[in-house]
């Protein structure tokens, strides 16, 4: 059984919310980095990168008001610490991120291939700084994939001269 009591490999309910919002983020993400290409020269980075920060850090507020019903952030150090220093990589992520596609003019869907090791970077965080989370075989595996297209795709014989 599952933790919602569905079968495994079930999807329905919370799952079938999460997998929608989720594609809708990856459509609305690759709609700003075209937006972002053609307005080249035009837009400030970290205007565009607070901007969108702010904006969607209010509606992820609203959505879990809605969903989770009230709050209260916790007053620990550690928590703010943690909060602030997450906030400050992502913006500084996003402003390099924007200044590749609005400023070198690189190309998005060279840009956008390194999105893949996102997840390879953050499940290989996880083993090594949570207790008792270790890859297993499948993942590992997948990890290995995903490393190897981009090789794949950046090899210099792989690439048309532009």
């Amino acid at each position: 059984m599952t933790r919602n009591g569905g079968v495994p490999g079930e999807i329905g309910g919370p799952e079938l919310v999460g997998i929608f919002l989720m594609l809708g983020a990856s459509f609305a993400n690759v709609l700003g980095q075209i937006v972002v290409y053609h307005s080249r020269g035009t837009m400030n980075s970290m205007v565009l990168t607070s901007s969108q920060f702010i904006l969607g850090g209010f509606m992820l507020l609203g959505i879990s008001r809605i969903v989770e019903g009230a709050f209260v952030l916790p007053p620990a150090p550690v928590f703010w610490g943690a909060l602030i220093y997450l906030g400050f990589l992502s913006a500084a992520a996003f402003s390099i991120w924007f200044y590749l596609l609005s400023v070198r003019g690189e190309k998005v869907s060279v840009i956008g291939i390194w999105q893949f090791l996102i997840p390879v970077a953050g499940a290989a965080l996880s083993w090594l700084i949570i207790p008792g989370d270790d890859p297993s075989w499948p993942v590992f595996s997948g990890m290995i994939l995903i490393a190897s297209a981009i090789i794949y795709f950046f090899y210099p014989s792989n690439r048309s001269p532009e």
